[in-house]
């Protein structure tokens, strides 16, 4: 409640171990109603396997915003635009 009173709709998320912790994390705030943007390139992982079926799966889930850090730095320079 604190996060939409702010008017804070989307989160970029990042984290240590994609496949365990952070993929669910996406998948909780996009329930929630935020737009998650997962930072790939900023989220660690234990097997390259599954790390690549995590972001496959939440591209696929299409609620979830893929991208690395360049282009949200990129982004936030521009202003969003």
């Amino acid at each position: 409640m604190v996060l939409r009173d702010c008017g804070i709709s989307s989160l970029a998320i990042v984290g240590v171990v994609l496949e365990v912790g952070v993929e669910p994390r996406a998948r909780d705030a996009a329930d929630l109603g935020f737009l998650p943007v997962l930072i790939a390139d900023a989220c660690g992982s234990v097997n390259e396997g599954a790390r690549k079926r995590s972001l496959d799966a939440l591209a696929f889930g299409g609620n979830c915003i893929v991208m690395d850090s360049a282009r949200i730095c990129d982004l936030l320079v521009r202003g969003g635009q």
